[in-house]
């Protein structure tokens, strides 16, 4: 069983607009995440409309802190920053200056201790938006939010969308894909094109690192479903 799928499984996808297009659909993603120790990466809409409790119309980490049941359920949320090849973490309750959320992106979520974060995020999707990850002497890696109705091609068995798929969707510019352990709290790569690496499954929920290939930008549009 996939470790990240089952501590961030989804529970409901619950359409709340009339899908006369499949472009802008709300929907509340739901999650369950176990108690472990360490981060889990979770997928966010691209369009959140958590309730704002900082600063005045900016969704930032505070109110994902808070919809995710801060601080009795979630000790910190962490955002990878590309420029420092660092995890910024944002204590849930802080004082400080929390960080801006920013379409696309994944969060790792820290659970307070012995703690199960049960909660759900509404929002909706941005059909036009489009990854853009420049090439870097850093990390060259992304933490991203696949969304939810994605029509990534499932290329070859067993069944279902994995790494391999979002490998050939993106094409040459990617070498890896990551997800997080958080029973173990170990980071597994699957490498593009690889013929000894298992393909793990993409989970709807989830959040996953992209690694470019070496001085390759990766721009990237997510194919979706789209009602006709």
């Amino acid at each position: 069983m996939n470790p990240v799928k089952s501590a961030t499984s989804v529970l409901l996808l619950m359409m709340l607009a009339a899908p006369a297009s499949a472009s802008n659909m709300g929907f509340r993603v739901s999650f369950r995440l176990q108690p472990s120790g360490f981060s889990n990466w979770i997928s966010v809409p691209y369009f959140y409309s958590p309730e704002d409790f900082g600063t005045p119309s900016v969704v930032d980490v505070e109110d994902l802190c808070r919809d995710l049941g801060s601080p009795s359920t979630v000790a910190s949320v962490m955002r990878w920053d590309e420029a420092s090849s660092t995890f910024v973490s944002w204590t849930c309750g802080d004082t400080g200056t929390p960080f801006t959320l920013v379409k696309g992106t994944a969060y790792g979520v820290v659970n307070a201790p012995g703690e199960i974060v049960e909660a759900s995020l509404l929002g909706a999707h941005d059909n036009v938006f489009a990854f853009d990850m420049p090439a870097t002497a850093g990390s060259n890696l992304s933490w991203i939010s696949i969304p939810y109705h994605h029509k990534i091609p499932d290329l070859a068995p067993p069944s279902g969308v994995d790494a391999a798929d979002v490998c050939a969707s993106i094409g040459s510019a990617a070498t890896a894909i990551i997800r997080r352990d958080a029973t173990t709290g170990m980071y597994i790569a699957y490498a593009c094109a690889s013929t000894l690496d298992t393909p793990f499954p993409i989970a709807i929920g989830t959040g996953y690192g992209v690694i470019n290939s070496p001085g390759q930008p990766i721009a990237w549009q997510v194919p979706i479903y789209k009602a006709n």
